[in-house]
């Protein structure tokens, strides 16, 4: 009996030691060696896979833990990308073969003759596990009867099923709490700025912060499924696309939210033009959101975003420069809302064109015509032009003249010009510094200037303030019967043919 002990002793001695299937001589084969011999359901010889690891530290249980860890965290090793050269070195020319660029941690060294897992990677195996595993599924495991312990389909155990409802389950309430947070705290924020924010704005963000808390708690417990590599990195994929998707909704949302808000703001100040800047701020600030959020998505699916934003910025100066207008227009109209030279409702002459300022939009300017047309003008062209705004304008002048034939006497004149001053002074709407002179001597016609600023209310009203006043003014020449002169010639014959 004592012999067969020794002989099976000196069995798992060997085996322990110089294990089948394990080989170290580069770092492809060390690898190969550490993750053949850990396949559940096929190849498992926990002491051939950890061969090549320190033999000074190395132990069967820190090759099991490093292969769990792994498996969860979906870390899949690309054979193509592990050197076949005995002597390799990294870019710092050092013999270290890192074995996944997610976990740096793990990588192999050259020892001796051989390629082995690093001395610091052996030491760090505990604190990953303790990192990539909660004793909730260990408590769950050890509370759940054997039947739970039996594979079900695709290799997934009963107790997994049910790890994976209390995922959900703790995903929802979770969302539900942050959108309650969401609701408390951005009543109060509108409360102390007096803006009124309504029960559906704050409803939009609900179904963004429950993917936004699923995703959250499905990336983190995704290990503790502990499922094999290939399914890990699968879920690990799909929750942080699912976690990016959500968090580039609870922006959009969260823009519309603060947009809103500023609306508000915008309506108590005097200038319209922030009013209509707001909208425009809204959509650029989504494209960017979108941008970001695609650029996010496409990195969690393992797309090399560094090598496609040099396509796309290449490609975007190609562009740029074929659309030279477009980008002018747009720094154009960044500078109409920074210069800010009119507003919504101003009439303005912009290249020989007038009209009312209608709308300013990222490319263009919409004015409305005196005639009801609207004429669209690019604000690149208006950034380089000049603009004269009439609606900055304090006052309208009116100056006409009138002129009065030669019958009309000296004191009619002066008494004209005094009355039509005195006209004017009364008139709460014409400002000080009014003028009535004569002023020429016309061919056929005795001008008188009239010059005066009416308070500017609006072309309509400056109309109607020109009618009355020239109204008040004919009345006058009718009083002191004076008579309008018109353009006429006299011809002076001297003396007439003889009839005989």
């Amino acid at each position: 009996m004592s012999t067969l002990r020794t002989f099976f002793a000196v069995a798992l001695l060997i085996a322990l030691q110089a294990p089948a299937n394990a080989g170290c001589e580069n770092p492809l084969e060390a690898t190969k060696t550490f993750l053949d011999n850990l396949q559940e359901g096929g190849d498992w010889n926990p002491a051939a896979a950890s061969a090549c690891f320190p033999r000074s530290n190395g132990q069967v249980e820190e090759a099991i833990h490093l292969k769990q860890v792994m498996d969860a965290r979906g870390l899949l090793i690309d054979f193509d990308a592990i050197s076949t050269d005995p002597d390799y070195t990294d870019e710092n020319g050092i013999n270290k073969q890192v074995l996944h660029k997610q976990e740096p941690r793990v990588f192999l060294t050259k020892q001796g003759d051989q390629w082995a897992f690093s001395n610091t990677t052996v030491e760090a195996i505990p604190g990953m596990y303790v990192e990539a595993f909660s004793g909730l599924a260990r408590s769950l495991r050890q509370a759940l009867p054997s039947a739970f312990h039996k594979p079900l389909a695709l290799g997934i155990q009963g107790w997994q099923v049910v790890f994976l409802g209390l995922l959900a389950l703790v995903a929802v309430l979770a969302g539900r709490v942050a959108h309650a947070f969401l609701q408390n705290q951005a009543g109060r924020i509108a409360k102390r700025f007096r803006v009124e924010l309504s029960d559906s704005i704050l409803n939009t963000m609900k179904g963004p912060l429950t993917w936004l808390a699923g995703g959250a708690v499905f990336l983190i417990g995704i290990p503790d499924l502990q499922l094999n590599a290939r399914m890990s990195s699968g879920l690990n994929v799909l929750a942080q696309a699912i976690l990016s998707i959500a968090i580039m909704l609870c922006f959009l949302r969260l823009t519309d939210i603060i947009t809103d808000f500023w609306k508000v703001k915008a309506e108590e100040t005097d200038t319209k033009l922030d009013d209509q800047f707001i909208p425009l701020a809204n959509r650029a600030l989504k494209v960017v959101i979108w941008a970001l959020g695609i650029l996010s998505i496409l990195d969690n699916m393992g797309i090399d975003v560094t090598s496609l934003l040099a396509g796309v910025t290449i490609s975007g100066l190609a562009i740029a420069l074929a659309a030279k207008d477009t980008v002018e227009n747009l720094f154009g109209s960044a500078m109409i809302f920074v210069d800010r030279p009119f507003q919504i409702d101003d009439y303005i002459e912009v290249g020989g064109v007038g009209g009312t300022v209608e709308e300013v939009g990222f490319r263009s300017t919409r004015l409305r015509t005196p005639i009801g047309s609207v004429v669209t003008i690019p604000n690149g062209s208006i950034a380089s032009a000049k603009v004269n705004n009439m609606g900055l304008r304090t006052a309208r002048r009116m100056r006409f003249q009138l002129g009065f034939t030669y019958s009309a006497t000296r004191e009619q004149i002066a008494n004209f010009c005094a009355r039509a001053g005195a006209i004017l002074e009364a008139d709460e709407r014409v400002l000080d510094g009014h003028e009535v002179h004569l002023v020429n001597f016309g061919d056929s016609a005795i001008e008188v200037m009239i010059h005066a600023f009416v308070q500017d209310l609006g072309w309509s009203n400056d109309l109607s303030v020109n009618s009355e006043i020239r109204m008040q003014l004919w009345a006058l020449a009718d009083e002191l019967q004076l008579s309008f002169a018109f353009p006429s010639q006299s011809l002076y014959v001297e003396s007439l043919p003889s009839t005989s």
